[in-house]
Formats: structure tokens, C-alpha cells, sequence
């Protein structure tokens, strides 16, 4: 493809053009044209930034490549631009140039042969990362390969074919959301009065004040929707009950007995703590022969000797503090079992749970017109947890936050179309459109230096404007200051390389929902004894293995 230099005109001219001549006077449009498919919301359902974005991005990068046109789709979430690649595989030109995607989607396409291999335009010197196609190659500051978070990378290249098979977009973690007003008054008086925001920093010190906050009766607040169809919510005083205690059945309080702590996510509770306490999970293609056997990549359960014993009394520690009423997930507060805002509800609407693990995008979780909430990395695990894990390996003993978010796939469309969409990609990426699009979407940004834009230190400003009283506008400014600490947060997961990925293989998205699945049944049991525990744990082990596929 022959890349022309910048058309140097005014961008109301260019704009004209674009939309007058090449759509409107009957003449052919004969750029390269680059079908992106994305999840960007509709804006005609709900009205975002995301789109307007997009749309300035792909402007600026059409001026810089004239002869390319970006053709972005709304096509979707997640789930339905997998299905609806997964029913077009057999036909390229039914495929999009590039697409959003999660990295384990790719295992399923890899199949078909039409996916692009990227590798050959990242290490290009004529157009790849760090080099600029319209200056012969030139040094591009913006885009060089050192630059990227290197485990963003390594998740698109934990195929069985060798290379790289998609990229990082944009992406986002977990942290802990709590509820300030309600731990600062109850913890008043007691050993944790004045160090509990540190203690948040490790799970030994939530287990203590999670345990303390059991002794304590006291009444908070909750919302609860009134009024019928035309109603709204109405904020009401309620009594805390915590498990063991009757709730009222006449409506004075949620329907839930209180937690103090709750995991929005059941199999990433697992899979967090699996991490931290070197607790064997899933693999890739370990033995680097291009295939992933059921055997190689599941690691939770050995179909020969068993489950191993430390990942048993992971198990049995979660359970634990699960059967004390210490913690909950979504999963097991939902009744259909799906999750459905069940811990949000819990921690938000009712102040039915005051410390809150959750995906770090969705910052406005934590905001809420009925307290002021903080925000800390996701908590390590230190010595203190050997007390009652002492055959956990504590190698791996610090915050651990999991990789989340989006990569986008490449798919064969010719040499010229994928030229063009690589650049469109590296651009997409640059520093500052990396910095604009995370920014946007509450997310890390894939690139170290966009840490340091003038947009991003703006965006941190407020991380110290915590609100000093309740009031009318609580909500937004409590909102600002927790959405500058997520920001802030992420760029500690980005200087300490503290995010990590889940192996990649065709086993991956099974075994993650094989281990949501045993994790429900093994805090729903009863157990007689310890030795009842451990072979229900065994059982459901073994279960799960076989429920991979």
C-alpha cells in the first residue's frame, strides 16, 4: 500500500469533501476502507461521550491518512460481536477488518485461518510501533513498543500459534470501594479507630474489622423505591442485622442480612486469591508445542492424585469467612444466580455491606447521595493470612489486580486494508488517544506515558477533594474524587506491575465458569465436620474439571 503524505488543507474543506463529493457526487470513494467493530453504546439508546470520542479520533486520523476511511460500527457488547463473528468465520468478506473482543474469544477464531497475525507490523521500521508511515519510517515517539504495558501484550500472545493475535485497547481492574461515614463512626473507640483505612490495605486487617463490625448494632440508612410506577426512591432509616438475626418481613429493612464485605464476583474471588497465594489455576500451551491439552491447561484439579491440598485450604479460608457472615458475592445475594446487582444493591441502595470489591470502571458504584465512599487498591495478602493457610506458598504475597477490558482482533482482508488497519490501531493507541479513550471509558490506558498527559494530571486533580459532609451535591463531588483515585490507582498498577492476566487457551472461558459454579455449591454446604468439608471441596473439584470442556 502506498501511503500518501498528508493532504495539507483546511479541515472545513476536508470535511466538505468528505461528505459533499465522495458520498453525495457520484463519485467513486476509492480509499482504503476499515470496518472496525466496537462496543461503543449506541447513542441513540443512551447518550455518551464514547461515541463523540470515536468519532473525533477516527476525523483526526483520516486527516493524517487521507486515503484511508474508517467505517466504525456500533455492533454490540462483548457476547454479540463474538456470536456474530463466531456465525461468519467461514466467510472473510462477511468479517470485519478489526474488532472488539475479549483475548480468549480469539482461541475460537484461530481455526477458521483468517485471523492476522500482527506481529510483522508491530516490528515493521517502516510503519510500525515507534515508526512514522508518513515520514519514511521516521522516529514516532508516541507509539514506541517499550512503552506498552507489557502484560496488556502477553495476554493477545498466549495462543497456541505463536505471535501476536490481538491487542490491547483499553482495559480495567478491581479495587475496594468502603463506605467512609459508616466504618469511621462504628469503629470509633475501638483498636481501629484511627488506623482502619490501613488496615483496608491487606485482607488479615478486613477480616479483623470485618469481624468487629459483627459485635456492633446500629442503624443506617437505605433507599427504597415508593410511590408505583411514578414513584422514586425515598431515603429511610433501617436496622443492620447480620447473619443469625431475623430480619422484619415488613419492609423496615433490605431483605438481606447485612455483610460486611462483599465480592462482586464469585470466580474472581477465587481467581484473585488463587494468584496472590500461588494456588495452581489454569495454563497455556506450557509444553510450547501448539496445542493446549485438558490436562496442561487446567491446573485446579488433577484427574491422577487429585486436588491439591493448598487448594483446598484456599477453599476452606473463603468458605470460612463466608460461613461467619463476613463476606458474600452477587452470586450468592441473587436468586436467579446470575448476579444482578446484588452487591452494588447491598453496598449502594441499601447499606447492607460497607467494603466493596469491584471492577474499578464503574466508579459511580461507590458514589452514593447517603454516605461518602473511598477507594484503595485491591488488598494484599501478607504473612499474617499463613495463621490459618500454613500450606500456602506465600511467594506471590502483594496486590494482585486482575487484567479486564478490551482487545481488539485483526482479521486477513488483504494487504492494503491490513496495513490500513494497523495504523489505524497504532493511532487508536498513540499516547494521547490512549490517555483520551481511557479517560473516557474509566479505564487504564495501554501506554505508561499517558499517565502523564496534561488530560490525566487534570483528571487526578481531585483525588484529595474528598467531601467533608454529606449534602445535596455529595454525589458528584464524591464521584470526582473516587473516579481521580481510580485513575490513580491505576497508574500504580501500571508502575508496579501489579495487574495480571488469566491464561489464554480454548479452556479458559469453561474452566471460569466450572469454578463459579463449584465455588456456589461449596459455600452453599453444610458441612458435618472439617473432614466433610474437605471431601465436599474434593467432590466439587473434581466436578468442575470434568465440567470443562
Amino acid at each position: 500500500m502506498k501511503l500518501k503524505s498528508k493532504i495539507l488543507m483546511p479541515t472545513l474543506m476536508l470535511g466538505a469533501l468528505t461528505l459533499g463529493c465522495l458520498t453525495g457526487c457520484g463519485e467513486t470513494d476509492n480509499r482504503t476502507k476499515v470496518v472496525f467493530w466496537t462496543n461503543i453504546w449506541d447513542p441513540a439508546d443512551e447518550p455518551t461521550g464514547e461515541d463523540t470520542m470515536m468519532k473525533n479520533i477516527i476525523a483526526a486520523f483520516e486527516e493524517k491518512y487521507p486515503d484511508i476511511h474508517i467505517i466504525y460500527e456500533q455492533s454490540g457488547q462483548y457476547g454479540t460481536i463474538n456470536e456474530t463473528i463466531t456465525k461468519n468465520l467461514s466467510n472473510i468478506n462477511n468479517l470485519p477488518s478489526m474488532a472488539v473482543c475479549y483475548p480468549d474469544y480469539v482461541v475460537n477464531y484461530l481455526e477458521s485461518g483468517k485471523v492476522l497475525k500482527m506481529d510483522k507490523f508491530m516490528e515493521s521500521t517502516e510503519y510500525g510501533f515507534g515508526h512514522d508511515a508518513n515520514n519514511e519510517g521516521a522516529a514516532e515517539s508516541d507509539t514506541v513498543a517499550s512503552d506498552l504495558n507489557t502484560k496488556f501484550l502477553e495476554e493477545g500472545q498466549q495462543y497456541t500459534l505463536k505471535g501476536t493475535y490481538s491487542l490491547p485497547w483499553y482495559k480495567n481492574s478491581e479495587a475496594l470501594f468502603y463506605n467512609y461515614d459508616v466504618l469511621s463512626t462504628q469503629l470509633k473507640g475501638s483498636e481501629f479507630e484511627t488506623n482502619f483505612e490501613e488496615k483496608l490495605t491487606n485482607w488479615e486487617g478486613i477480616i479483623e474489622i470485618a469481624r468487629y463490625l459483627k459485635t456492633k448494632s446500629f442503624d443506617t440508612t437505605w433507599s427504597t423505591w415508593v410511590g408505583g410506577d411514578d414513584g422514586g426512591y425515598e431515603i429511610l432509616p433501617h436496622h443492620v442485622y447480620w447473619k443469625g438475626e431475623t430480619i422484619p418481613t415488613d419492609g423496615s429493612a433490605p431483605s438481606n442480612y447485612a455483610t460486611p464485605i462483599s465480592y462482586d464476583s464469585i470466580d474472581n474471588l477465587f481467581i484473585t486469591f488463587a494468584e496472590m497465594m500461588d494456588v495452581p489455576y489454569t495454563a497455556g500451551d506450557t509444553n510450547e508445542d501448539g496445542t493446549v491439552t485438558k490436562d496442561e491447561a487446567i491446573l485446579f484439579y488433577d484427574p491422577t492424585t487429585g486436588a491439591a491440598e493448598k487448594t483446598v485450604q484456599m477453599i476452606k479460608m473463603l468458605k470460612g469467612w463466608y460461613d461467619e457472615g463476613l463476606i458474600t458475592t452477587s452470586e450468592m445475594l441473587d436468586s436467579k444466580g446470575d448476579g444482578s446487582y446484588g452487591c452494588w444493591n447491598e453496598y449502594t441502595y441499601y447499606q447492607n455491606s460497607f467494603i466493596y470489591v469491584n471492577g474499578s470502571k464503574n466508579a459511580w458504584y461507590g458514589s452514593y447521595n447517603t454516605f461518602r465512599g473511598k477507594v484503595l487498591p485491591t488488598p494484599t495478602i501478607d504473612d499474617g493470612m499463613l495463621k490459618e493457610t500454613p500450606v500456602v506458598d506465600n511467594k506471590n504475597a502483594h496486590s494482585k489486580a486482575m487484567s479486564q477490558g478490551a482487545n481488539i482482533v485483526f482479521f486477513d482482508k488483504g494487504d492494503e486494508v491490513n496495513e490500513a488497519a494497523w495504523l489505524f490501531y497504532k493511532f487508536l493507541t498513540n499516547t494521547q488517544n490512549s490517555s483520551t479513550v481511557a479517560l473516557q471509558m474509566t479505564s487504564m490506558p495501554v501506554r505508561s506515558s499517558s499517565y502523564s498527559t496534561a488530560e490525566f494530571k487534570e483528571a487526578t486533580a481531585e483525588k484529595d477533594n474528598f467531601p467533608a459532609t454529606l449534602g445535596d451535591k455529595n454525589q458528584e463531588v464524591n464521584y470526582n474524587y473516587l473516579q481521580a483515585n481510580v485513575y490513580d490507582i491505576y497508574q500504580q498498577y501500571d508502575k508496579n506491575k501489579q495487574t495480571f492476566v488469566a491464561p489464554v487457551s480454548q479452556f479458559s472461558s469453561s474452566a471460569r465458569s466450572a469454578i463459579e459454579k463449584m465455588m456456589i455449591s461449596v459455600f452453599k454446604y453444610e458441612a458435618k465436620d472439617d473432614a466433610d468439608l474437605t471431601t465436599k471441596i474434593e467432590e466439587e473439584l473434581e466436578a468442575a474439571y470434568n465440567q470443562v470442556a
